[in-house]
């Protein structure tokens, strides 16, 4: 996991959010099949994965799902992710 506390990892950190916000936004604008929105295809994914919950329950998984995520990248996943996020960027402006 990157030192956060360290100029360099936060600035990485920062871009390849703003990177992969974009591109899902350009993402959602392409979809085909709109039958479900984002939001709901989200939920059921969350629901899947995790069974039954409340709304409150579903949030409070999603965000422990996703921190144990960061948690388990090593060094060298976390370099990908840097290396990745300036590629994206360009992905979500062409």
């Amino acid at each position: 996991m990157p030192d956060l506390n360290h100029g360099d990892d936060v600035a990485a950190v920062n871009s390849l959010r703003s990177a992969v916000m974009r591109l899902s936004r350009r993402l959602k604008h392409q979809r085909v099949d709109e039958s479900l929105s984002p939001t709901e295809m989200s939920v059921l994914g969350t629901l899947s994965l995790c069974g039954r919950a409340t709304p409150g329950e579903l949030a409070r998984k999603r965000n422990a799902f996703l921190a144990s995520l960061v948690e388990n990248l090593d060094e060298d996943e976390w370099a990908t992710l840097r290396a990745a996020a300036p590629v994206l960027e360009k992905l979500a402006h062409l």
